[in-house]
C-alpha cells in the first residue's frame, strides 16, 4: 500500500505548562488501512491527532499528505484535503435533528439554500453503502447517535481519512460490535482509518497495524498479524500485562446492618405507562452494582439517581431520612458523591483550571470566614497530582490535559472527598489500564472503610471483579440481584435477555 499521510518530526508543547505533549513524531499512515494508536493517558495520542485534523497546530515537524506538505489552519482545511476526525465528545448542534447536524455549512455561498430531498436521498445512500442503522429525523442523544452523526457528515464531505478517538469508551460491548462492522465496510469502500484507543485487544482485533505513543514519542509500529498483546504492553508500562482485570474484590459475606441510600418505588417521569418502581438499598460498606443495556436501562438509572429525570412517584431515603433529588446540586449538598458516565459534559468546566475543577463541587470546604483560601486549594491539588498520578500543574486549563488526566481530576475530586456514599457511573471508560488498576483499588480501599458505592456500568468483567451484589436491567426494569458467586458472566447474560438466572 503506498503511504497517504506522514509526519516528520512533528512536536507541540503546550504554553504556559510547559507539558510536552508530542516530541519529534514521525509517522506513517498506509493508504486504506485501519491504523491504531495506542499508549497510556497522556502520552500524546489525541494531541498527534488534533494536528493532524486541524484542531491544533504543530509547533514544528511537517505533514505531508499523498506527498505533498501541507499546513492546517483548522479543522476546516484538513478537511478540504479529506481528513476528518471523530472526537470522543462529539460536537453536535443541541436541538437539531442528526439530518440538520449532518448538512449544516453546505449552504454554500451567500447562504444558499439546501436541497434536502436531495440531502436525504445522498445520506440514506451513505448509510445503506456503509451499514449504519440510524433515524436521521431525530436528535442525537445517546454517544452512539453523537458519533454516527459526525461520521456521516465527514462521509457526507467526502472525507478520505477518518480519525477516531476513544470510539468505544462510551458504547455498550452490542453498540461497539456494531461500531466495528461499520469500520470494516469504511475500509472496504476505500476509506482509511485511525483509531485511538487504551484497549490492547480492541486493537489488534480491528487493526492491520498499531503504533505506540509513550511520553510524546513513538515507541514503534507494528503489523498486528505480527505482535502480540505482551509485546505491546511491554512498550506501553513497561511489563507485560494481558488483562486489564487483575483486581479481585474478596466479596465479603456480610455488610453493615445500616441502609445508607434506599429507593422505595420510584417510577421515573419517563415512565408514565408503567407504575411498577424501582426498589432497592445498599448497606453500609456495601458495592451494590447495576448493569445492563445502557440505552433505556442503565442511564435512566443514573439520570434517575442524579436528578436529570425527576420521580413521578416513589422516594429516596439518604441515612434513613427522605431526600428529594431534584438536580445534580441538590444530591450533592446532602453530601452524596457523583462521578458521571458523561465526564465531560456533566462533570467538568473545560475553560476553568484544574484547581477549579477540583473545587468548585465542594467550595465551602476550601473557605474561611467566606473567603476561599487558596492554600487549600493547593494542597488538595497537590494531593490529587501525588496519589492519583494527574499530569498538570497548578493554574492550568483543564483543556489543555489529556483526556484521561482530565478523568483523573474529577475521580480524585469525588473520591477523595467521598465518606457516606459515592455513586461512580463507569468507572472504567476511557481510562488506560494502570489507570483502571489504581481506581479499582481505590474503590475497595473506600469499601473496606465503610464507604457504600452504587456502581453503574456496562463493563461486565467490571462488575464481576468489584460488586458485593449486582442490579440486572431489562427493558428499564431490574430483572434481578445477584450475589457472590452467583454474579458472573452466565447469569448476567440470562437476567439482561430477560431470562432467570442460574442459581
Amino acid at each position: 500500500m503506498n503511504i497517504l499521510l506522514k509526519t516528520e518530526k512533528i512536536s507541540k508543547t503546550f504554553p504556559g505548562s510547559n507539558v510536552i505533549a508530542n516530541s519529534g513524531i514521525d509517522f506513517e499512515l498506509k493508504e486504506n488501512e485501519i491504523h491504531s494508536i495506542a499508549g497510556e493517558n497522556g502520552s500524546g495520542k489525541s494531541t498527534l491527532m488534533h494536528i493532524l485534523s486541524g484542531l491544533l497546530p504543530q509547533d514544528s515537524g511537517t505533514i505531508r499528505y499523498r506527498g505533498e506538505a501541507v499546513t492546517f489552519h483548522s479543522p476546516h482545511d484538513a478537511l478540504k484535503k479529506g481528513i476528518g476526525m471523530v472526537h470522543q465528545q462529539p460536537g453536535i448542534v443541541p436541538g437539531f435533528s442528526i439530518l440538520d447536524n449532518i448538512i449544516i455549512g453546505k449552504e454554500g455561498k451567500c447562504f444558499q439554500k439546501i436541497d434536502r430531498k436531495k440531502a436525504i436521498n445522498e445520506i440514506e445512500s451513505i448509510n445503506r453503502q456503509f451499514g449504519i442503522e440510524i433515524d436521521i429525523s431525530r436528535n442525537p442523544i445517546s454517544p452512539e447517535s453523537r458519533q454516527l452523526t459526525i461520521l456521516i457528515s465527514l462521509i457526507y464531505r467526502k472525507a478520505e481519512v477518518i480519525i477516531f478517538d476513544e470510539p468505544t469508551a462510551s458504547l455498550s460491548d452490542a453498540e461497539s460490535q456494531d461500531f466495528f462492522g461499520i469500520m470494516k465496510k469504511l475500509k472496504d469502500n476505500g476509506k482509511t482509518i485511525i483509531f485511538i484507543t487504551h484497549k490492547i485487544e480492541t486493537a489488534l482485533s480491528a487493526a492491520d497495524r498499531i503504533s505506540v505513543l509513550s511520553k510524546g514519542k513513538i515507541k514503534g509500529t507494528f503489523d498486528t498479524d505480527k505482535t502480540d498483546i505482551d509485546s505491546i504492553a511491554d512498550l506501553i508500562i513497561g511489563s507485560s500485562s494481558g488483562s486489564v482485570h487483575g483486581i479481585r474484590s474478596g466479596k465479603r459475606n456480610s455488610v453493615g446492618d445500616i441502609k445508607v441510600f434506599e429507593a422505595r418505588d420510584i417510577v421515573p417521569g419517563k415512565s408514565s405507562n408503567d407504575k411498577k418502581g424501582f426498589n432497592f438499598a445498599v448497606r453500609e460498606g456495601e458495592i451494590l452494582s447495576f448493569t445492563g443495556i445502557r440505552e433505556k436501562n442503565l442511564d435512566i438509572m443514573e439520570d434517575l439517581l442524579s436528578g436529570f429525570i425527576q420521580v413521578q412517584s416513589g422516594s429516596f431515603f439518604y441515612m434513613g431520612k427522605e431526600i428529594k433529588i431534584s438536580s445534580t446540586r441538590t444530591l450533592r449538598k446532602s453530601g452524596i458523591k457523583y462521578i458521571p458516565s458523561d465526564r465531560m459534559g456533566r462533570g467538568t468546566s473545560l475553560t476553568g483550571t484544574v484547581e477549579n475543577n477540583l473545587a468548585f463541587t465542594d467550595i465551602d470546604s476550601f473557605s474561611e470566614n467566606g473567603f476561599i483560601r487558596k492554600e487549600r486549594i493547593r494542597d488538595f491539588f497537590n494531593s490529587g497530582r501525588d496519589s492519583f498520578d494527574i499530569k498538570a500543574i497548578f493554574g492550568q486549563p483543564l483543556w489543555q490535559l489529556s483526556g484521561g488526566n482530565i478523568q483523573k481530576v474529577i475521580l480524585f475530586r469525588e473520591m477523595h472527598k467521598a465518606k457516606k456514599l459515592l455513586i461512580f457511573c463507569e468507572p472504567s471508560w476511557n481510562l488506560d489500564f494502570q489507570s483502571r488498576e489504581m481506581i479499582y483499588k481505590t474503590i475497595l480501599e473506600l469499601r473496606n472503610r465503610g464507604t457504600s458505592i452504587i456502581m453503574i456500568s456496562t463493563d461486565i468483567e467490571e462488575i464481576i471483579d468489584l460488586s458485593d451484589r449486582a442490579a440486572v436491567m431489562h427493558e428499564g426494569k431490574i430483572a434481578g440481584f445477584l450475589e457472590g458467586n452467583e454474579i458472573n458472566s452466565y447469569n448476567i447474560g440470562r437476567l439482561i435477555l430477560g431470562m432467570a438466572a442460574s442459581r
